[in-house]
């Protein structure tokens, strides 16, 4: 049981947990900790797409997700969704990966900008520190089994709780903020994003 809660990337046993936040930094769905699931895997199991078919407001998200289905077929289940721009693969017989346009750096830079408030969430969420740190006399439940004692699934639902009441009291920003205009030093940033064309989230104060 203990393999199956360890992960090779944070090199410890952790959980998994996806959160998605609206413009103000309210959390409006934060799912059950779940082991061995990237953050890809968790949405597509949770069917969080079915959520926004449909629906005259969308989702943005970093450059790990893919919200929509490039076949034809199944276009009818899109969704209003953004994503970074990725570097083009390399071309045949091309040492270096392609380079994207000043358009889709543009738009990295944006979406960058406006996705910001998701970690500014994240990091009030960090701040009960019980959610970073070891849980000790953890015993995962298994099927069929009733939840008994403090478990990560009731420790979630309590700080995400605590955290929209914090969030509720004193917005991290207006629900008709508008990010700011790219700059050109923005755009020079970007030529500095990782190989996988993401844009990192500068981190705005919340306090």
């Amino acid at each position: 049981m203990k393999n199956s809660h360890y992960s090779a990337k944070k090199k410890q046993y952790s959980l998994n947990v996806l959160v998605v936040v609206r413009l103000d930094g309210v959390i409006m769905f934060c799912s059950d900790p779940m082991d061995k699931m990237q953050d890809q895997s968790l949405w597509n199991h949770l069917g969080l797409r079915l959520r926004f078919v449909g629906k005259p407001y969308g989702i943005m998200g970093d450059g790990g997700f893919t919200f929509n289905y490039a076949v034809k077929s199944a276009s009818r289940l899109n969704i209003i969704a953004f994503t970074p721009h990725k570097r083009p693969r390399k071309a045949a017989g091309s040492a270096e990966k392609g380079k994207l346009t000043d358009v889709q750096k543009r738009e990295n830079v944006e979406i960058s900008k406006s996705r910001v408030i998701v970690e500014n969430t994240n990091r009030r969420l960090k701040m009960y520190k019980v959610i970073g740190t070891k849980l000790r006399h953890y015993r995962p439940v298994r099927a069929g089994e009733p939840e008994k004692g403090i478990t990560p699934r009731l420790i979630m639902k309590v700080v995400a709780g605590l955290t929209n009441r914090g969030i509720q009291r004193s917005p991290l920003r207006s629900m008709d903020w508008v990010p700011e205009k790219v700059t050109d030093e923005d755009l020079l940033s970007a030529d500095g994003s990782d190989e996988e064309g993401e844009e990192g989230d500068v981190m705005d104060k919340d306090e």
